[in-house]
């Protein structure tokens, strides 16, 4: 083949290396779309809720929301099945275009002791579904024994202690801080800040010691 027609044929490849793509990808506008997505790429943020410590009877609500970072429509259904748990806002059918997202938040609210888990189902094969995990556990009930003294009749310059118990029966933390104001009457020991974890209790000794009648 002759050097001439050698360098036509170049030509003529280079030609198509560059203006074949441009004819395939670009309209009579020059708008060209985006590439073509490997898949719809779904993000959950964050992947799993983790509630921590709840009370029965109280309610903790946490987020997560659904990401789509990709050119496709992203479609799925929320929902669950848990005793103790509930989907206050974003359940049901859900379409996000390119770069929506879909917030969802789940309320833990228990009604006994003990671990608790929930599997949020995003109704899509793209999508993880989200993990809830939480404690129940009792609220503080805090009870004081004897709820009086009776110290009875006691000579003036004499003294008398008696005690009385706090104890937590219940879950949680109870704190306070034992302390008086009286000008016959002192806390002899326990006096001062507390705090008692379940079953766990403090003792408070208080001395009646009149200076006069009456």
């Amino acid at each position: 083949m002759s050097s001439k027609k050698l360098r036509m044929l170049s030509c003529l490849t280079l030609l198509l290396i560059v203006v074949l793509p441009l004819i395939y990808t670009c309209d009579n506008d020059n708008v060209c779309p985006p590439p073509p997505s490997n898949g719809t790429d779904c993000e959950i943020v964050p992947a799993s809720l983790a509630f921590g410590d709840v009370d029965v009877g109280a309610h903790l609500d946490k987020s997560f929301a659904i990401v789509n970072n990709s050119g496709d429509t992203l479609t799925g259904n929320i929902s669950e099945s848990c005793d103790e748990y509930n989907i206050i806002s974003g359940d049901g059918p859900f379409s996000l275009m390119s770069h929506d997202i879909w917030p969802v938040t789940v309320r833990f609210e228990p009604i006994s002791e003990g671990l608790r888990e929930c599997m949020i189902e995003t109704g899509s094969d793209l999508c993880s579904d989200v993990s809830c995990t939480g404690t129940a556990e009792l609220p503080p009930d805090c009870h004081v024994t004897p709820s009086s003294l009776d110290f009875g009749y006691i000579s003036s310059g004499d003294h008398r202690d008696m005690t009385f118990t706090i104890k937590n029966n219940g879950g949680g933390t109870v704190t306070g801080s034992a302390s008086e104001s009286c000008g016959h009457y002192s806390i002899v020991t326990g006096d001062g800040p507390y705090s008692l974890g379940a079953g766990d209790s403090a003792v408070v000794t208080v001395r009646f010691e009149p200076t006069s009648r009456g």
